[in-house]
């Protein structure tokens, strides 16, 4: 557990930098709106490392070298953090609400297929090793071969050797000393680690930042409950159930959560963020999943799992996601006389309470307003009104903008909005 934790801290990091690095404000390759998820790249990278570590000869190469929970703590911590199935499901939830079907499908098959093919690309370098590996163990055999024929051991020589052979397998057989020093070396690791996050959640004034360090905060209990999930993983006779599960509940988590950030103010909409990213990404993985496709038999099985796996996450986690969205999404364009009236009246008088239906509208006959979430600044929104009418539903709890209609040359000119060239009057119902 204690590797896990430690590793899983450098999964996370590893994945927010990648996801800026690739993201459209530097490279410009991923995009929240694009079919390459945002998180593509760390799931291939981290694929392609799983492939490596989980081919048979690497493997055995690393446990006669290194300790098993390293290896446990670089797979399931690491390369597990490193990718996630739930963040990029949810970004194709979203994408669905939107309407945005054929770049939601689009990166459901690229996101699949490119972490299969890095994992099989991974399995490639591991066939590498073992080749490189076997022609040196093959020279170092003949050249074993030719000494001990020009250098003949005597007798007790020989005894000596299989005895100090023999004290060696009794020494690996009892390795509570080992265990103790990679126990307290874990430990330390894991102290050094993590620890210095809580107060750089405390005392950074960027919020951009004290998001990142609190998602990293958050992230190793998500490693941990994937890797208790994974005892799970032979209750079926071929599907990996723990890994099944693991990837379903951290993608309706996100979707739950997502639900909440409709509703959420800038600061409790950054924490929210913070749990998707770190919790319910480290939840989920996508190194290991691919993984358990690959090893499937026989071959109509491995399609199965991952059909199933995309279908059920993407139907349950929309079903938890659309309707609000929906629902709540403001209405374009809705003309009534007597409703356009009433709204004006009470606009006029001051602090009248408007029903929450009417909050929902975007344009009425003669009369423009506009609702804005609290908490967040005013002049920032209306700056970025039309972005943020499309990429976030309005609700109830909100502000209300009123601006008289635009004059005939505002109105001639369709960049001009009226809220540029109208000081208006701002109330809260």
């Amino acid at each position: 557990a204690l590797h896990i934790s430690a590793l899983s801290v450098f999964g996370v990091l590893g994945r927010i930098g990648l996801k800026l690095l690739f993201g459209p404000d530097i490279l410009g390759v991923t995009g929240p709106d694009s079919a390459l998820a945002t998180d593509l790249p760390a799931n291939a990278l981290a694929s392609f490392a799983a492939g490596i570590l989980t081919h048979a000869h690497v493997r055995a190469r690393m446990t006669e070298r290194t300790h098993e929970h390293l290896i446990l703590g670089l797979g399931t911590g690491l390369l597990g953090s490193l990718s996630t199935f739930a963040s990029w499901n949810y970004q194709v939830i979203t994408m669905f609400a939107r309407g945005s079907v054929a770049s939601a499908i689009t990166s459901l098959i690229v996101g699949t297929e490119i972490a299969l093919f890095s994992f099989a690309m991974g399995g490639h370098v591991g066939d590498m090793v073992r080749s490189l590996t076997e022609r040196r163990s093959e020279s170092g055999a003949e050249n074993e071969s030719l000494r001990e024929e020009s250098e003949p051991r005597d007798e007790f020589q020989r005894k000596t050797e299989d005895t100090l052979e023999i004290e060696e397998e009794a020494a690996l057989d009892v390795m509570s000393w080992s265990d103790r020093q990679n126990l307290c070396f874990a430990a330390a690791a894991l102290v050094c680690v993590w620890i210095p996050f809580i107060p750089a959640v405390i005392l950074d004034d960027n919020p951009t930042r004290r998001e990142y360090w609190l998602t990293v905060l958050v992230g190793p209990f998500g490693s941990l409950c994937r890797w208790w999930l994974s005892r799970f993983n032979g209750a079926h006779a071929w599907i990996p159930f723990g890994t099944f599960s693991a990837n379903i509940i951290a993608t309706v988590g996100d979707a739950i959560l997502g639900t909440a950030q409709i509703l959420a103010d800038a600061e409790v909409d950054r924490y929210l963020t913070a749990i998707m990213t770190g919790f319910f990404g480290d939840l989920s993985t996508v190194s290991t999943w691919v993984g358990e496709i690959s090893k499937l038999v026989p071959r109509h099985r491995q399609y199965l799992y991952t059909m199933g796996t995309l279908i059920i996450a993407q139907v349950v986690g929309l079903a938890i996601y659309g309707p609000p969205y929906w629902l709540w999404r403001p209405v374009h364009c809705f003309n009534h006389f007597f409703l356009s009236a009433f709204v004006a009246t009470a606009g006029a008088i001051g602090n009248i309470y408007i029903p929450w239906e009417l909050l929902s509208l975007h344009r009425l006959s003669g009369w423009r307003f506009m609702a804005l979430p609290t908490g967040r600044k005013d002049d920032e929104n209306t700056a970025n009104f039309h972005m943020l009418h499309q990429s976030r539903p309005i609700c109830c709890a909100q502000s209300l903008r009123l601006a008289r209609p635009p004059s005939a040359a505002t109105a001639a000119d369709p960049s001009c909005s009226p809220f540029d060239t109208f000081a208006t009057p701002s109330f809260v119902p």
